[in-house]
């Protein structure tokens, strides 16, 4: 039997159990503007928590990604090398990544994606993926998705060590001061390997280690007084990390990537209709890159102004409401835009939510104005029923992508890009008793103008229309000393009018995980990815792979301590082609509490 035959068996044997009596607590989400439960959410969301983070035992977010239901995440080689987010099917740059509110889109990349791989876990409390189109709620960028970045918020005295396999090595702390009502937190992070190969090491000789180094230093400030709130954060990161192509190994390929951030907020509740937020945000990029005797060095720089309100009318009906300002300049010294190029973009959105008797309803509009692109709309629509333990919800929305500065103006560039559209609908079926939760959603992502490199062109174009539809299953039950998480994709995405199938998008994709808590402190893991085959470059075929990693992690006072054994079947596998995975490996993570 096929291994994805058996993990959807095991699926439906998990629900006819019984869960413990004991209920889990219920889970709180934020990043639809307002807080509340997520059975009440309008949005298939996948929240993961600081215990699970830390748990996960990755030092960067690429790789906590991957194996979590919902998405493909794909790494150009191991070991902090560029990855490719692909949410319900959709390009890397049609997610929309947020750190603490503020935007961490990378304007130096040619689609103007993010670095994941780049971000440490170290001071992270959660992690909520909103999936489908959030246009309405937060712009562009959006069409496959929101991925809300929070960080932690509570004054904690932590310090992590981790030491691994390939010259695995990584440190960070946590440390800060409160008093009364003025808090201020402060963490540092490094994360290192001597790596392995990017290029696949088994595929030629006298290979190379392609190795990666990443430092961030993040200062978070507040101070509250009355019903006012007033904060800063700021972020600086360094990154180094040596890189192949996709057809050799090749020595002296390299990358440096710095970041710095500053983001600032002002809240005020005057009233039930009155509940400011006041945020700006600045953010500078600069990257370069050796390839061969070449150096491609470009800069970024971004700022934004945003204005938010939530009114509360009564008990039945939300009102979330903001007025933005954005400026975003870039400069990539190898091509055409030798000179900073500009655009601006000033957004105005309003979303209304009623509830009563057990039904809730949305209905959303934004209007954006890009400088030098025509002014866009937007909507979202969404319905919801809960009855008993099931709910069903239901939402339809529109989103757009303005082509990239280096799309548009680069040497390989295209003026005449025209923006991407696109039209979103989800339908889900959410049902949860104790502690047992099980969820099923159909989707469809619609979008037309489709950018990406033309070869034969030698520049970028718009290449007609693309389709993902889909199934996504996540279950997870507590039974007794045992934790099962389950989650399956099946995608298809799609260009309509060709037929042909988008590049390293799976059609199938399972994932599981089995706990066994062996005592108060201690536990053991199974984990299990199985990802079906795909296309490649040149369309060829990529075989699906099939991979485990264990884990033990033991508490004794105010230490942690976690063992993993990443590969445990020592698996041969290519997540894209041509570029080398590591062989079974070790991690070992210890975690100090000094409150």
């Amino acid at each position: 039997m096929r291994p994805f035959s058996l993990l959807i068996l095991s699926s439906f044997f998990l629900l006819p159990l019984q869960a413990d009596e004991q209920t889990e607590q219920p889970i709180i989400v934020k990043a639809e503007r307002f807080e509340r439960e997520y059975p009440k959410s309008t949005s298939s969301i996948l929240k993961i928590d600081e215990k699970t983070i830390q748990e996960s035992g990755a030092g960067n977010v690429a790789d906590l990604l991957k194996k979590q239901a919902g998405l493909n995440l794909f790494t150009s080689g191991a070991f902090g090398k560029a990855s490719s987010l692909f949410l319900r099917g959709t390009s890397n740059r049609h997610t929309l990544i947020l750190i603490d509110g503020v935007r961490v889109t990378d304007l130096t990349a040619i689609g103007g994606g993010a670095r994941l791989e780049f971000l440490n876990t170290s001071d992270i409390e959660s992690i909520e993926i909103l999936k489908g189109s959030q246009g309405v709620l937060y712009g562009a960028e959006a069409i496959g998705g929101v991925i809300n970045i929070t960080t932690k918020g509570r004054l904690n005295h932590q310090a992590r060590a981790q030491v691994g396999s390939f010259g695995q090595m990584g440190l960070s702390g946590n440390t800060g001061h409160r008093k009364d009502d003025h808090l201020i937190l402060f963490n540092f992070s490094t994360e290192s390997s001597t790596g392995i190969s990017s290029f696949n090491e088994k595929k030629t000789v006298n290979a190379e280690a392609d190795g990666h180094e990443t430092s961030t230093l993040k200062l978070k400030a507040s101070t509250k007084w009355k019903n006012s709130e007033v904060g800063i954060i700021g972020r600086y990161q360094d990154s180094f990390s040596e890189f192949d192509n996709s057809s050799r190994d090749v020595r002296g390929n390299e990358t440096n990537y710095e970041t710095s951030l500053i983001g600032a907020y002002w809240k005020k509740s005057l009233h039930n209709l009155l509940n400011l937020k006041l945020n700006g945000e600045w953010r500078q990029v600069k990257s370069n890159s050796l390839v061969g005797t070449t150096n491609y060095i470009y800069e970024g720089e971004n700022r934004r102004l945003e204005l938010n309100n939530l009114s509360y009318i009564g008990n039945s009906i939300e009102l979330a409401s903001g007025l933005s300002l954005e400026e975003e300049v870039a400069v990539a010294l190898d091509s055409e835009l030798r000179d900073a190029i500009g655009r601006e973009r000033l957004s105005l959105y309003s979303h209304l939510r009623y509830e009563r008797a057990g039904y809730f309803s949305e209905l959303g509009g934004r209007v954006e104005k890009v400088q030098s692109v025509e002014t866009k709309g937007l909507y979202r629509l969404a319905l919801g029923k809960s009855f008993g333990n099931f709910t069903l919800k239901a939402h339809q929305a529109t989103g757009f992508k303005v082509p990239s500065l280096y799309q548009t103006f680069s040497n390989i560039g295209n003026r005449n890009l025209k923006v991407e559209d696109s039209i979103s609908q989800e339908l889900s079926l959410l049902y949860q008793e104790g502690n047992l939760s099980s969820e099923i959603s159909l989707f469809r992502i619609r979008y037309t103008n489709f950018v990406d490199y033309d070869s034969s062109s030698n520049r970028y174009v718009n290449l007609g229309a693309q389709e993902n539809r889909g199934l996504e299953w996540e279950g997870s039950l507590r039974y007794q000393s045992f934790n099962f998480r389950l989650g399956s994709n099946f995608l298809r995405a799609y260009n309509p009018n060709t037929g042909s199938y988008a590049l390293r998008r799976p059609r199938v994709r399972f994932n599981g995980n089995v706990r066994y808590q062996l005592r108060s402190n201690l536990y053991l893991d199974l984990e299990g990815l199985y990802v079906g085959s795909r296309n490649d470059t040149n369309q060829v075929r990529m075989p699906s792979y099939l991979t485990f990693d264990t884990s033990i992690g033991y508490t004794e006072s105010r230490d942690k301590f976690l063992l993993q054994v990443k590969n445990i079947m020592n698996r041969e596998y290519e997540e894209i082609r041509n570029f080398g995975t590591p062989d079974r490996n070790l991690l070992l993570t210890w975690e100090r509490s000094f409150q």
